[in-house]
């Protein structure tokens, strides 16, 4: 996730505690996997958004995990 995302995500959660943001990682990683789910349904077999979500999702797990 970039600086400017992250920052995003704290600025909309203004009251977070240190525990909340050390799980920030894992969040987006939910956030993703559930995308790559909403997707298989509504895009096409084949369509290259469906490699994309899932490279996102799996950078995600590389930060998280």
């Amino acid at each position: 996730m970039g600086a400017g995302h992250r920052d995003g995500l704290i600025g909309g959660y203004g009251g977070l505690r240190a525990a909340d943001l050390a799980m920030l990682p894992v969040f987006t990683l939910l956030r993703c996997l559930a995308s790559v789910g909403w997707t298989i349904d509504r895009l096409p077999p084949g369509d290259p958004r469906h490699r994309i979500y899932i490279e996102r999702a799996l950078l995600a797990a590389c930060h998280a995990l």
